[in-house]
């Protein structure tokens, strides 16, 4: 009686050898995807604020400019300013608003796509000095919106 020879044992290997080729090659993928930097998106883009309010502030005339002119903007000062951020863009995680240096950032946690959120800002210093723009748009106001997915400035005219 002939024996038979055992291609079994090279079909197994084969396999095994082509399995593991494809587990490094997905593993890579993976890695690499994981250490490419993810660009944040422009927050003018990803998140809209509407309904801005001055709750409390005062109108001051314009300054003297030296040699006697006048400058031709009133100026806004702002203790109090409240306005709805909305995530239009996705989903937004770990949201931090920041409108001036003196007052403390508002964060939230999440929010989600089409939805918003109120921010309210409130000091008994002023908290910012605003001249209004030629253009006639009004008094702009940046406000600074970072999250996981987007960051950036987003100037709001009151």
């Amino acid at each position: 009686m002939k024996r038979k020879k055992n291609t079994s044992f090279g079909k197994k290997v084969a396999i095994i050898s082509v399995f593991l080729i494809f587990v490094i090659i997905v593993a890579l993928g993976v890695y690499q995807n994981r250490a490419q930097p993810r660009q944040p998106k422009s927050a003018a883009e990803y998140f809209e604020i509407f309904d801005a309010t001055v709750n409390d502030g005062e109108f001051r005339d314009p300054p003297v400019l030296e040699g006697g002119g006048y400058n031709t903007s009133r100026i806004l000062i702002i203790y109090d300013v409240e306005f709805q951020l909305k995530a239009k863009g996705g989903d937004a995680n770990s949201v931090i608003v920041k409108a001036w240096g003196k007052v403390e950032p508002q964060i939230f946690d999440s929010i989600p796509k089409n939805q918003w959120v109120d921010v309210h800002f409130q000091a008994a210093r002023p908290l910012g000095y605003l001249s209004e723009k030629v253009d006639g748009k009004g008094f702009p106001l940046e406000i600074e919106t970072r999250s996981e997915e987007a960051e950036g400035t987003i100037t709001i005219y009151l």
